[in-house]
């Protein structure tokens, strides 16, 4: 067995009532954190409320289990001692519970149960009003300080502001204040209400005197600019000055202390030479007699008496302190030529600072008269504009009045006889007449239109039923090899049943655009390259915007044959391609020359191969194509390429073209019942939706080079060149 979901409890008047903490951890982030404070003493924690009636604690439980609550009316006091309670004390009990329900929403952090305290409340005043029921509820709410429910009293006492605006009590000075951000100057209901074409010296004079004062603040503020540079070039002065003291101080030391280091060291010299003289003394006392022989003389020199020794040691200690003075000598007169040059720039600085006081003090009283000059202009101007708003008021006084004046006049003078009045009406009459026979007319050229549209979609319905007719007729003559009544041969065998067969696109797949191209460039090549258009590009833009115009003419029953909209399109393709004057840029010979091109284009190179490959696997080539027929069979003939003119089909015999999916239909429908059924082309949006009838799809990018799979997805057989599209075809289908 589980163990049982954890609970909080409330604790009220004795009365116990638990909740899911899940429930209560979904409804209040406040109690969630007190219930996760609460896991460490006890897993199913009891809340105790002392502030609030049993009823709302009930009714807040409620609401947390089932999402609503419902106020116990038996109880109310009203009810309790009168029993048929009057309505306006009924109101304010019901309110009351209202409101102390949204205040323990309030307190344990509910904020859907305050809402629909909230929707409670707007519901009671909803219907029957009493001002001191509502009075009565604005005190409760005010010591709340709920925002959200002082808003929604807000909102209901706007209807009644009337009433309660001359009940007792009411502060009107109060209500005064609330609306005080919200009151507009004397001065702005002024230029509102007055004319401003007839005070246009007005805004002259004020326009001037605010250019002055714009004037005086730019220099004021040019001053003060001015003033903040002095003052920090000062301050930067006084940094200087107060380190070149210091640094002054620091050299004085110095000297002292050399000078100190010298007397130390002339002393020592003085005792080093004493101590000389003394041992020089001592010297000459024990120097030996020199009759004696050469004995003694000789043991003299070999050796040393520690009075010389030491004697000779003094003497380097003398050298020494005597260096040592020197270089103390020349150290003191480095120091006192850095003093003197410190000094000097002590002094110099000392009198940088008094100029720089002088000049603060000279800009302080500049400033000064300055600030009293603006003030005075200031003031000045302040009482012509105050002297200007006074002549405006009296220009608008004078203004109104002249209106009014001449709105009495006008009316005054509008009155009209009544035999132009007739005659007017009769005018507007007329007009009305034949506006309405124009509108008449209108409405019937457009049902003619419609009926037009009309006719020419049955007659196309029509053709299309012919056509099917004519495609199950051939399709029932294929099924029989002979007459059924005299048995006579139909001199071919025409089954599909167990026929295999590819229908080709021909213009882009089978024959190429490349003697189109060198037509472009031979009749005009210089020109383009001129103005670097390349002719092979503007060709595929043309042929490829031919095919967008033919197809969109084609879907909306406008068809028109692709050669003559082919033609028509060459010198929209110039301005497309930046040429500003197309028919300048090419005359007409020019394009009768290009189109020429267009009637002789070539199969490609690997075309007969691979017609000869898949009839020698069985299949029967086919055709379908948006050309004109002869020009598409003249493709052929002039290549030597075998292709029988009654496999050849144009949508210019059913007036409905590619790749419209009707296109394709009249042909799959013929030959449905054939084992093997083929559609390939060059152009992947071709045959795309050949496959959408229910063609097998063979797709060769010899023309477009990217297939966008992406967008049209895959093919059965994809190939870069025909030849190898045959084989595909012929591997797919053995």
């Amino acid at each position: 067995m589980g163990e049982a979901p954890l609970s909080l409890t409330f604790l009220c008047q004795g009365f116990a009532f638990a909740i899911p903490q899940s429930i209560a951890r979904a409804q209040s982030s406040k109690l969630a954190a007190s219930l996760d404070a609460a896991q460490k003493i006890s897993q199913n924690p009891v809340i105790t409320v002392k502030d609030f009636s049993l009823d709302t604690v009930n009714c807040m439980v409620e609401f947390f289990k089932s999402g609503c609550y419902e106020v116990d009316r038996r109880n109310l006091p009203s009810v309790l001692q009168a029993g048929s309670p009057a309505p306006e004390h009924f109101m304010r009990d019901v309110l009351t519970c209202h409101l102390q329900i949204c205040a323990i929403g309030t307190h344990y952090g509910v904020p859907k149960l305050c809402e629909l305290a909230r929707d409670n409340i707007q519901k009671v005043f909803g219907g029957k009003w009493f001002d001191s029921v509502f009075l009565f509820t604005a005190a409760v709410v005010l010591k709340s300080k709920d925002d959200k429910l002082q808003r929604l009293l807000v909102t209901l006492a706007r209807g009644h502001l009337h009433s309660l605006t001359t009940s007792n009590g009411f502060d009107h000075v109060t209500m005064l204040k609330s609306f005080h951000p919200k009151l507009r100057e004397p001065d702005g209901i002024l230029q509102q209400n007055g004319d401003q074409a007839n005070s246009t010296t007005a805004p002259s004079i004020k326009k001037e005197s605010f250019t002055e004062l714009e004037t005086l603040r730019l220099q004021v503020s040019s001053l003060k600019q001015q003033v903040i540079t002095v003052s920090s070039e000062r301050d930067q002065l006084r940094e200087q000055i107060s380190a070149a003291s210091v640094e002054r101080e620091e050299l004085r030391q110095s000297l002292t202390d050399t000078a100190a280091e010298r007397d130390v060291l002339r002393n020592e010299m003085s005792t080093l030479a004493a101590e000389k003289e003394e041992i020089r003394k001592i010297l000459e006392k024990m120097s030996p007699p020199t009759d004696h022989g050469g004995q003694g003389t000789k043991a003299t020199n070999n050796e040393k008496s520690p009075a010389e020794v030491k004697a000779e040691e003094t003497e380097k200690v003398l050298e020494t302190v005597q260096r040592e003075l020197r270089v103390r000598r020349s150290e003191s007169g480095l120091l006192k030529a850095r003093w003197d040059k410190e000094k000097i720039k002590s002094s110099i600085l000392t009198q940088e600072n008094d100029d720089l006081k002088k000049s603060l003090e000279l800009e302080r009283r500049n400033e000064q008269k300055v600030t009293t000059d603006l003030t005075t202009r200031l003031t000045q101007a302040t009482q012509a504009l105050e002297a200007e708003r006074k002549r405006t008021t009296t220009l608008v006084q004078e203004v109104t009045q002249t209106k009014r004046d001449l709105e009495v006049e006008r009316q005054r003078n509008t009155g009209m006889p009544l035999r132009e009045r007739n005659r007017m009406q009769e005018t507007i009459s007329a007009q009305k007449s034949e506006i309405s026979a124009l509108v008449n007319g209108r409405d019937e050229i457009k049902r003619e239109l419609k009926m037009v549209r009309i006719e020419k979609t049955n007659e196309i319905d029509r053709k299309w039923e012919i056509t099917n007719k004519m495609n199950a007729l051939i399709q029932t003559m294929d099924e029989w090899d002979e007459c059924r009544h005299c048995g006579a041969d139909f001199g071919s065998n025409m089954t599909t049943s167990n026929g295999k067969y590819v229908v080709f696109d021909i213009v882009g797949t089978c024959v190429s655009y490349d003697k189109l191209t060198e037509a472009v460039e031979k009749q005009l090549g210089d020109k383009l390259l001129a103005e670097n258009i390349k002719p092979s590009l503007l060709v595929n833009i043309w042929v490829e915007a031919s095919e967008r115009e033919y197809t969109y003419l084609s879907i909306t029953n406008r068809y028109v044959a692709f050669d003559k909209l082919f033609a028509s399109l060459f010198y929209r393709m110039l301005w497309l391609a930046g040429i500003e004057e197309p028919r300048s840029f090419a005359s007409g010979a020019d394009v009768e020359k290009i189109t020429r091109g267009y009637m002789e284009l070539e199969p490609r190179p690997d075309l007969k191969e691979c017609f000869d490959k898949l009839r020698a696997a069985g299949f029967t080539v086919r055709g379908l194509t948006a050309g004109d027929y002869d020009r598409v069979l003249g493709y052929f003939d002039k290549a030597g390429i075998e292709f029988p003119k009654e496999h050849l089909m144009s949508c210019d015999s059913f007036g409905v073209g590619k790749p419209d999916l009707k296109a394709y239909a009249s042909t799959f429908e013929e030959l449905k019942g054939a084992k093997e059924l083929w559609f390939a082309a060059a152009h992947m949006w071709d045959v795309s939706s050949a496959k959408q009838v229910g063609f097998k799809s063979a797709y060769c990018s010899v023309l477009e080079k990217e297939p966008c799979v992406d967008i049209f997805g895959e093919m059965d057989v994809m190939s870069d060149t025909l030849s190898e599209m045959a084989d595909k075809i012929i591997q797919a289908s053995s």
